[in-house]
């Protein structure tokens, strides 16, 4: 009998899934390209600065800017230095290890729940291709690493949960002891576990022994994170800590008008996943069509009204939604990215629209069913809720916060997809995620390749002997050399710790960043687009670094020094 051989048809059709999510993975990474000196907008940076002080000092400490801990992340990132060396492109790649174990995780946990290969890899393709999950992959932020931990402790608890294996739930138990270690919120997996254990059958109920060898990793991780915490809270930890008292303090009218606000912004964001999935969606009928659409255009209608209301106490002006024509209610990473591509985030926007609407719909439909009484769909349901409740709770919510959310709606769509998908359907949502995929990884190589263009130019000044405060850099540079540091320093000025953030102020960082403004307008050197006007008289080019934009076309970065 021949090999086979991936010229073989037939072993292709076999192994088709699989090759659908090698690509969604492949596609990213090479486009991309991670190894890059730089690192992104967003808080790389503080978690950055904590590895390279363990490095230096032997001592685990938090940056004055974190308000996570992270112990996970962060020893796991400068074991990998001492083996390979400290570079900003490993700490990448410990994100996108996790990433791709999330990935793997998150498949196999789809086939634990009676999922077909190819709804399994047409749903984990959907994962990677929603941009949340995939920019954040491409970071050092906590979002990803946190999502791979979860997803891979929620496959081995389901794994062993079914088969009674204690081995397999201690396995999970680890997992879940690090998802927490990386953020704080991991703590949803020990409710989880314990709903699961609470509310499933008698008859389906494990021994106690089992329920205690899954939770005792988990349980010290979390009470570890308190005591942290609690000991000696940083700078920004203790500001956190006194806006959530002040949040936490409104009116019982106001703070029910948040909890509202938040969960249907929250359903939209997490309906943007969705997208590639809506042709599908569209083409089920799972209960009778009228019940169907009337839930779907009550759906649409409550998040397009909770959008054009805003917050009524946490969103800041450049987040609220003004009718539903000013596209995406949060603000940080997919503003701070698309702030330029105006189309895409209204794109965006009103998939995600669509997509809440029949994310309620499937919702509906899973508590009506009963289907959620298995000890693994109770596992899930009772982690993905806790999540959300956390979300509700918390002072603080950003974009990045919805990735963990993600799978837990995928999980819902497969099912759908498993029942529904035709062929047809199934090639064009397959096309779809391949898709948003590669424009998403063109826009992300060309934003790295810019901010890799700044970042060389400002580290060849800093090599030469120049201060870093002499250098009008990119935020995230500045940060990464002591900025947030210099301006705690300096007695943080503008900052008045009895004065909580309110709508449209964030008492914490409007401060820092106006100090931070007035230091870089009297830096020498600055950087400029080839391209853009500057005044000659007072800025001499002193060098050029080459790159490319999404289209590939050369760009040049000019390195300017005061006259």
């Amino acid at each position: 009998m021949p090999k086979p051989s991936i010229w073989n048809v037939a072993w292709l059709k076999t192994r088709r899934s699989l090759l659908l999510v090698a690509a969604g993975v492949l596609v990213p990474l090479l486009l991309v390209n991670p190894f890059r000196e730089m690192l992104s907008e967003d808080d790389s940076w503080a978690y950055a600065r904590m590895v390279e002080h363990l490095l230096a000092t032997g001592r685990y400490e938090l940056d004055a800017w974190a308000a996570a801990n992270m112990p996970v992340q962060i020893y796991l990132a400068a074991a990998a230095s001492k083996l390979f060396g400290y570079s900003l492109s490993l700490l990448r790649c410990t994100t996108l290890a996790l990433f791709v174990a999330g990935i793997t995780s998150f498949y196999l946990l789809l086939r634990e729940l009676g999922r077909s290969r190819a709804i399994a890899a047409l749903t984990t393709c959907t994962l990677i291709a929603s941009p949340l999950v995939l920019m954040l992959a491409f970071t050092f932020m906590s979002d990803v690493q946190f999502l791979g931990w979860l997803l891979l402790s929620l496959w081995l608890y389901v794994r062993s949960i079914s088969r009674a294996s204690v081995t397999g739930i201690l396995l999970a138990s680890i997992a879940a002891g690090c998802a927490i270690g990386t953020r704080q919120f991991g703590i949803a997996i020990l409710v989880g576990l314990l709903v699961s254990w609470l509310l499933c059958h008698r008859e389906s109920r494990l021994p106690i022994r089992f329920l205690l060898a899954g939770a005792a990793i988990p349980l010290l991780a979390a009470v570890a994170q308190i005591y942290i915490g609690l000991r000696r809270p940083t700078f920004t930890q203790a500001y956190r800590m006194a806006e959530l008292h002040g949040f936490l303090h409104h009116s019982a009218s106001a703070l029910a008008s948040e909890a509202v606000w938040r969960l249907l912004v929250i359903l939209q964001y997490a309906g943007m996943c969705l997208i590639p999935l809506l042709p599908i969606l569209a083409a089920t009928n799972g209960v009778r069509s009228w019940r169907k659409y009337a839930v779907i255009v009550t759906s649409c209608v409550a998040v397009v009204a909770a959008l054009s209301m805003g917050s009524p106490l946490t969103a800041r002006p450049e987040a609220q939604h003004r009718g539903i024509w000013e596209p995406l209610a949060m603000y940080w990473l997919l503003p701070t990215h698309l702030h330029r591509l105006h189309w895409a985030m209204r794109l965006l926007d009103l998939g995600g629209i669509a997509g809440a609407a029949y994310l309620a719909w499937m919702l509906a439909c899973f508590f009506r069913s009963g289907r959620w009484r298995s000890p693994a769909a109770l596992l899930l349901a009772g982690t993905g809720g806790t999540l959300v409740l956390l979300h509700l709770s918390y002072v603080q919510l950003n974009d990045t916060y919805i990735a963990a959310l993600i799978p837990f709606v995928l999980l819902l769509a497969s099912g759908v997809a498993q029942r529904h998908a035709s062929r047809g359907l199934y090639t064009c949502s397959a096309i779809a995620c391949l898709g948003l995929i590669v424009a998403a990884s063109l826009w992300m190589r060309a934003e790295s390749a810019a901010q890799e263009a700044v970042w060389a130019s400002a580290d060849a000044l800093l090599r030469s002997g120049v201060a870093p405060q002499d250098i009008r850099a990119p935020l995230h540079w500045a940060e990464y050399h002591g900025a947030f540091d210099d301006w705690v320093a300096a007695g943080a000025p503008g900052f008045v710790p009895s004065q909580p953030s309110d709508r449209g102020r964030d008492a914490l960082h409007d401060p820092f960043y106006a100090w931070l403004n007035t230091r870089s307008a009297a830096a020498e050197y600055m950087f400029l687009d080839s391209a853009a006007p500057y005044n000659r008289a007072d800025w001499q080019p002193i060098r050029t670094v080459a790159f490319r934009n999404a289209r590939f076309s050369k760009r040049q970065l000019v390195t300017l020094r005061r006259r």
